[in-house]
């Protein structure tokens, strides 16, 4: 007794065949075969209502083949075509005994195309949703239950998702590669040393490249700028993994990583309940707290942010973070008195003096922040039950040691947290084309 189900992808690369046998055996690998046609090579099949003979010449062993549950999984890839598809699905099942599936649907494609580039360019409704999507797959992969294909994880088998960084990166990289990885996908590095971009070839030409052979291009760069032209002539989905004016892959992270430490509950944000809480940043007006401030102000957490005199934040952002204040109930604030920030914070964070880029005026950036460590003196002057935290690499300039190792700091949780992050964003951009509704 055979039965197939066929589950046909609206992105037009990925067919799954479901196969169930109760009475036989599986054939070994080498004699399932699976074979496909499309209009362009046979003009006749698109009209064709009965079964004809499999095209030895159009043939190609399946990518995978994996059992769950009693289940043949088939999973093959299939060219981009506009048209009717008809596709032929041939499985041995023993020597003398063979069945034979033919399906036709119709091509669908995306009317738009989104992509990650800010938290600012999300509505309140659309971030909180990334940050609970970001909960929910950390549960997921913290009970385990990864290896079962019927949990609907293993979406992007087959596929590939490009990282394309000019900039070094630990967290950022291990976490896309990770995250890439439970969804089934091959993560793909394309270091600087590793590609034409910026050497022999433009970044339009690149990306029309890049964006035809990969579904998803995770994207840290040196500016903002070259994020925009990503977006600009991709067919893929760009997620935003650094630049000089935003991290939003960071702002996830944290905002995952503060909900669990002071057990915010999502719905009582969406219902308007302010948390109360405070978050002072220490530090430079860089990408991080771009993101940061508008991703704490979205769940209605006060922000304070003290820079040294001369540093200031980018004017949009402060715009955007007054309205996001005003209309969460929550208050936005400058200053260049750290310790005034500081009082009564419940979460203290920090970054790097000196960013990727700047190495050039790291002297004079370290003379402009002196006094605003985080240490002992500013912590005294927090919420009792502060929490430290920093998107690392950290330096000693930035915070003292008693402070980044004591009790009070969830650095190294926020590393981990990196991971979900990157698992709501593709679950969210690839898997669902940028949309928040319907999520399964």
């Amino acid at each position: 007794m055979l039965s197939c189900s066929v589950s046909f992808r609206d992105d037009k690369k990925l067919v799954i065949f479901s196969v169930k046998c109760n009475s036989q055996q599986y054939r070994p690998l080498r004699n399932a075969r699976t074979n496909f046609f499309e209009p362009d090579w046979s003009p006749f099949l698109s009209s064709a209502r009965l079964p004809i003979p499999v095209h030895p010449k159009k043939s190609t062993y399946i990518n995978r083949l994996f059992t769950s549950k009693g289940s043949l999984f088939l999973v093959c890839p299939l060219s981009t075509v506009n048209n009717e598809l008809i596709f032929f699905f041939f499985l041995a099942i023993y020597p003398s005994t063979c069945t034979l599936v033919t399906m036709s649907t119709t091509a669908s494609t995306p009317s738009s195309l989104r992509h990650l580039i800010s938290i600012k360019d999300l509505s309140d409704e659309e971030f909180r949703i990334l940050v609970q999507r970001a909960q929910h797959f950390k549960n997921v992969f913290k009970a385990n239950k990864t290896n079962d294909f019927q949990s609907n994880h293993l979406k992007l088998l087959g596929r590939t998702i490009a990282l394309i960084f000019t900039k070094r990166s630990t967290r950022t990289r291990i976490s896309t590669e990770g995250a890439a990885t439970f969804f089934g996908a091959q993560p793909m590095f394309l270091g600087k040393e590793d590609i034409q971009l910026g050497v022999n070839e433009s970044f339009y030409d690149t990306t029309k490249v890049v964006s035809s052979m990969v579904s998803c291009i995770f994207a840290r760069v040196n500016k903002h700028e070259d994020i925009l032209a990503f977006c600009k002539d991709s067919s893929v989905p760009i997620i935003n993994s650094l630049c000089d004016k935003f991290h939003p892959l960071q702002a996830i992270c944290d905002l995952l990583t503060i909900i669990e430490n002071f057990n915010i509950s999502l719905d009582e944000v969406n219902k308007g309940i302010n948390s109360k809480l405070k978050m002072a940043w220490i530090g430079d007006a860089n990408n991080v707290i771009n993101d940061m401030c508008i991703a704490c102000l979205k769940f209605g957490i006060s922000v304070s942010i003290s820079t040294p005199p001369g540093i200031e934040m980018d004017s949009d952002i402060v715009d955007e973070a007054k309205k996001v204040a005003e209309r969460n109930g929550a208050t936005f604030e400058l200053t260049h008195d750290s310790l005034k920030a500081s009082t009564n914070a419940n979460i203290l964070v920090t970054d790097t003096f000196v960013s990727m880029g700047e190495e050039f005026a790291k002297q004079a950036k370290l003379k402009q922040f002196k006094g605003f460590q985080i240490n002992q003196e500013l912590v005294s002057v927090a919420d009792p039950n502060y929490k430290f935290m920093h998107c690392l690499p950290r330096h000693q300039e930035e915070v003292s040691d008693d402070v980044f190792y004591g009790e009070h700091s969830i650095v190294f949780e926020e590393a981990e947290n990196r991971l979900y992050a990157a698992m709501s964003a593709i679950d969210i951009f690839v898997n669902n084309k940028g949309n928040f509704k319907d999520l399964k």
